[in-house]
């Protein structure tokens, strides 16, 4: 009875000893398999390895920078292989082409364009896999240690700062050395889908390019409203290696503007028409407008009002040519009419001119609350004559 139990037990024990043979032979055989190029385990810089453009493995050191671009605005967008290539195009604008012109196995090497960034970018194909490897040229071992509680706080405060640039209501971005879109938040993007932009890379230009510190006004067609523009004020300060560019909404301003020059051209209009004369003065008391019948009723010349004189400027030209009558002490009379929210009643002043002339004006200024002081000049002598006569008849 011992030996058939003891024969089973052993017949058992080799079946599992040959079973685990089987699997490690196996083990060691896919390792041995994996493909050339594959991704280290860990630590060095960041590997990554991709297949038909799909990533296939990447050190812990990739796989740790490949999900803090999932969580970045722009870069979270599209693929695995997408979100590399827009974080790499960054430093390697050229990598694309350089990956087109290397289609055979084999390896090449890039270096960062802006060389205060010592990155160093290997990329090997071997067999269908494509093994990128960010190489830090500065660091030695390429880590940096930090506290677990420093390394929390810094996470804290970058995860915030992408809610705040994904949640603003305004668009920003950044543009590279070329004009290219390298870097936009969610209004930006959000954006580009209404206007039923293709989400390429680099992304698509929405604002036509500007220099820094110039601001511009541009427009974009609205999505909602076809035939109705949507107005942008986009300004645009230098970066290291581009810019970084800012669109605000500014249609009420815009709209506010236009109805601004609608209501000075309509006022302008009515004014040319005017038989009064017109001269408006601003808080300092320099000419801001003037109608034509001011230049028939005064002689003064176009280019002297076009000069923007001032009030007291002005009442001298008016006296040289004798179109205001000589009082006793001009002077006060003058710093009268200069001081005319203070030394007249009401702050008004109306007084008849008759002119050696023969002609006759009524001639007031009225002051606004803003400083402003509009001065008119009408012509009276019809009505002075008809007066005359009719006294005259009786």
């Amino acid at each position: 009875m011992q030996s058939p139990l003891f024969f089973a037990l052993v017949l058992v024990g080799t079946s599992m000893l040959t079973m685990i043979a089987v699997l490690m032979i196996a083990g060691a055989f896919r390792r041995t398999a994996r493909p050339h190029g594959a991704a280290p385990s860990g630590g060095g810089d960041p590997v990554f390895l991709f297949e038909d453009e799909v990533l296939i493995d990447a050190n812990e050191r990739g796989a740790a920078l490949h999900a803090s671009l999932r969580q970045t605005g722009t870069q979270g967008e599209g693929s695995d292989w997408q979100r590399l290539m827009r974080f790499l195009a960054a430093d390697f604008p050229d990598l694309k082409q350089h990956l087109a012109d290397h289609q055979d196995d084999g390896t090449f090497s890039l270096t960062a364009n802006d060389p205060a960034r010592n990155l160093d970018l290997t990329v090997e194909r071997s067999s269908g896999t494509l093994r990128l490897t960010l190489i830090d040229t500065l660091a030695e071992d390429g880590v940096v240690t930090l506290d677990r509680l420093s390394h929390r706080a810094m996470q804290d405060e970058l995860t915030l700062l992408r809610r705040l640039i994904d949640a603003a209501p305004f668009m920003f971005w950044r543009e590279g050395a070329q004009g290219q879109v390298t870097w936009a938040n969610g209004a930006y993007l959000r954006r580009l889908a209404t206007q039923s932009e293709l989400m390429t890379w680099p992304l698509p230009a929405l604002f036509s390019g500007g220099k820094p510190d110039s601001p511009q006004r541009i427009s974009l067609a609205d999505p909602t409203h076809p035939a109705r523009l949507s107005w942008f004020d986009v300004n645009r300060v230098a970066d290291d290696d581009g810019l970084l560019a800012f669109a605000l909404p500014a249609d009420d301003v815009h709209q506010a503007e236009r109805a601004k020059r609608d209501f000075i051209q309509t006022l302008t209009k009515t004014f040319a028409t005017l038989p009064i004369g017109l001269a408006v003065f601003d808080r300092t008391r320099r000419l801001q407008m003037f109608n034509p019948a001011l230049t028939d009723l005064t002689g003064l010349e176009t280019e002297f009002l076009l000069s923007r004189p001032g009030l007291e400027g002005f009442l001298n030209r008016m006296r040289d040519k004798h179109i205001l009558p000589e009082p006793r002490d001009y002077r006060s009379w003058a710093r009268r009419l200069l001081d005319i929210e203070t030394n007249a009643p009401q702050g008004e002043f109306e007084e008849t001119w008759t002119l050696p002339s023969g002609q006759t004006f009524r001639v007031s200024a009225n002051p606004h609350p803003d400083g402003a002081l509009a001065f008119l000049i009408e012509d009276i002598t019809s009505e002075t004559h008809l007066t005359r006569n009719v006294r005259a008849e009786m």
